[in-house]
C-alpha cells in the first residue's frame, strides 16, 4: 500500500467586500457612477488624440440625410436637365446610355412597328392600302362608372354601332387605349362583337412621357398623312396634326350625342375623296375640335347648294331670252349644272354604299357575307343532327 501522505493546503482568503452591496445603493449613487464612467471614456479618448465629441444616433441620420438629399439632386439635375454638366458627365462615361437602356422597356412601346406591313394576311392581296382611324376608347367610346354595389359598368356612347359599321368599309380602324389589356380588352369584345375594330392596341403599345401614356401614331407603320385620330384628351395624342378633338362623353344618362354621327360623312368624304392630305385638311377647318369641324363642314356643303342654285337660276334665265320656253311639264336638262362644277356629292352629302364595291368597302360586303353563308351553314348541320338523334331515339 502506498503510504498516506498528508498535506496542508494554504486556505484560500476571501476577497475584500464593499461595506455596502449593489442592491443597497441608491438611484442617486448609480447615476454618479455612470457619469463618473463617462467621463473617464471621454478623457480617454482626448488623449488618444481623438476630438472626443459625442456622436449620437441623430446626428448619423442627419448625416446620412444630407448625402443622399444631394446624390438625389444631382442625379434629377442630370436626368431632366439635358444640357446641365452632370447630364453631360454621364454622357461621356457611357452612364446615360445605360439608363436609357434599363428603362427602354418600360418607357417605349413593346414595338417599333405596332401594326403588320400591308397587305396583312387576313386581307386581299391586291387590295390597296386604306386610310387609317385611331379611335381612342375613354370618354370616346364609352363611359366607365363603379360602385360598391355594381362594380364597374360600361355605357356605349350612342351611335356607336353604326359609327363603327360604316367607317369600317373605309378605314383600316385601330383602338388605342391607356388602359391594361387585361382590363380593357373584354369592354372592347362586348363593345363591337362584329369585330369593325382591326387592330386592338392598349398601354404597353403607347410611350410613357412626363408621366402621361401618349399615344405615338409614328409607330403604326402607316403612312402619317393619311391617319386620323379621334380623341376627347389632346395631351395623349403627340402628332395633334392628325387629331380631330372630339366631346367627352362623360354622362351615361346623355343620350341626344350626336358627335359620332354628325363626324360620320366627314370622314366617309375623307376616304372616298382619297384625301393624300390628311393633316392639311384638317388644318384647313381651322381647329381641331369636332364641333367646329362639323360646323364649319355643313356651312361649306350649304354655301354650294346655294351657288349650285343661284348658277342654275342664271342659266335658266338666259336660256329663256334666247330661246322659247318649253312647254309645261317638258323634262328638263341639267347641262347647265353640270358645267357649274358642283358635283352630286357636295349637294346631297354622302352616297349609300353600293353593293358591289371594290377596295375595303367590297372586302368588308364580302366577309360579312361570308359570316351569314356560315351561320346558315351551321343551323342546317345543326338541325341535321337533332333530326338525326329524334330519328334513333324513335
Amino acid at each position: 500500500m502506498l503510504p498516506l501522505i498528508r498535506c496542508s493546503l494554504p486556505v484560500a482568503r476571501s476577497l475584500p467586500t464593499s461595506s455596502r452591496s449593489f442592491s443597497s445603493l441608491t438611484p442617486q449613487i448609480r447615476s454618479q457612477q455612470r457619469l463618473a464612467r463617462r467621463n473617464a471614456a471621454s478623457s480617454f479618448l482626448k488623449s488618444q488624440g481623438s476630438a472626443g465629441a459625442k456622436i449620437d444616433g441623430n446626428s448619423r441620420n442627419r448625416a446620412f440625410m444630407v448625402v443622399f438629399t444631394a446624390l438625389t439632386g444631382v442625379t434629377a439635375w442630370g436626368v431632366f436637365d439635358e444640357g446641365s454638366p452632370m447630364a453631360k458627365a454621364w454622357e461621356g462615361s457611357g452612364a446615360g446610355e445605360l439608363w436609357r437602356k434599363s428603362f427602354a422597356s418600360f418607357i417605349k412601346p413593346h414595338s417599333a412597328s405596332l401594326l403588320p406591313s400591308w397587305p396583312m394576311p387576313n386581307v386581299p392581296q391586291d387590295l390597296p392600302c386604306p386610310h387609317t382611324l385611331v379611335i381612342d376608347l375613354e370618354n370616346t367610346l364609352v363611359h366607365s362608372t363603379w360602385d360598391r354595389k355594381y362594380g364597374w359598368r360600361h355605357a356605349k356612347r350612342p351611335g356607336v354601332d353604326k359609327f363603327l359599321s360604316t367607317l369600317a368599309q373605309y378605314y383600316e380602324i385601330v383602338l388605342m387605349s391607356p388602359s391594361l389589356a387585361g382590363v380593357a380588352e373584354p369592354v372592347v369584345m362586348g363593345l363591337d362583337p362584329q369585330q369593325c375594330i382591326m387592330h386592338h392596341l392598349f398601354r404597353e403599345s403607347l410611350l410613357y412621357q412626363d408621366g402621361v401614356h401618349m399615344k405615338d401614331l409614328t409607330a403604326l407603320n402607316r403612312p402619317m398623312n393619311r391617319i386620323v385620330c379621334i380623341d376627347d384628351d389632346p395631351t395623349n395624342v403627340m402628332q395633334t396634326s392628325n387629331l380631330i378633338r372630339i366631346k367627352p362623353y362623360d354622362n351615361p344618362r346623355d343620350r341626344t350625342d350626336k358627335s359620332l354621327e354628325d363626324l360620320t360623312p366627314l370622314l366617309v368624304e375623307i376616304a372616298k375623296s382619297n384625301q393624300m392630305d390628311v393633316p392639311g385638311v384638317i388644318r384647313g377647318f381651322g381647329t381641331n375640335e369636332a364641333t367646329g369641324i362639323v360646323d364649319e363642314y355643313r356651312r361649306r356643303l350649304d354655301a354650294k347648294r346655294d351657288q349650285y342654285i343661284q348658277q342654275s337660276e342664271r342659266s335658266l334665265l338666259s336660256r329663256g331670252a334666247n330661246k322659247l320656253e318649253a312647254p309645261e311639264g317638258a323634262p328638263q336638262l341639267m347641262s347647265e349644272s353640270s358645267k357649274s362644277g358642283l358635283s352630286a356629292k357636295d349637294i346631297a352629302g354622302s352616297e349609300p354604299v353600293p353593293e358591289n364595291l371594290g377596295g375595303v368597302a367590297g372586302w368588308w360586303q364580302s366577309r360579312k357575307e361570308n359570316k351569314e353563308e356560315l351561320e346558315i351553314l351551321k343551323r342546317q348541320k345543326w338541325q341535321e343532327v337533332m333530326e338525326k338523334r329524334a330519328k334513333e331515339q324513335e
